[in-house]
């Protein structure tokens, strides 16, 4: 099975983003952004993911990204007027990468830290 992009239309995206939220919740993740003026760069890297909610702020949509830089503080990026959510999965099916395009021409890329059981300790 071949990785793959699904598109999640925005009717779907309120109950897309709390189930997302609570499957990979604490899930270590990095967030990236990228923009026409600003090129690619990191917003956090490998930290744990609380959650991704959209709400409304005044008449435009919001989606928001919650991820805990430590113990006690959470970081929120923010993703004005969105256009397009795509949802990446590898070939297990896994989530891999989240992608959020705004209409101002910034896309957020949520990448998924593998979660990776861990091997079992024998003792002797």
């Amino acid at each position: 099975m071949e990785p793959r992009m699904m598109d999640i239309g925005p009717d779907e995206w309120s109950g897309f983003f709390d189930t997302l939220s609570r499957e990979h919740q604490n899930q270590i993740v990095t967030v990236e952004s990228k923009g026409p003026d600003t090129g690619e760069q990191f917003e956090s890297h490998d930290v744990p993911l609380e959650g991704v909610t959209i709400s409304l702020k005044g008449n435009e949509e919001v989606i928001s990204i919650i991820v805990r830089e430590e113990t006690r503080t959470h970081v929120l990026h923010t993703i004005p007027d969105p256009l397009h959510v795509r949802l990446e999965r590898n070939a297990e099916g896994v989530a891999k990468t989240l992608q959020i395009e705004s209409a101002r021409g910034t896309t957020i890329v949520i990448r998924f830290r593998p979660v990776t059981i861990p091997e079992t300790i024998q003792s002797s």
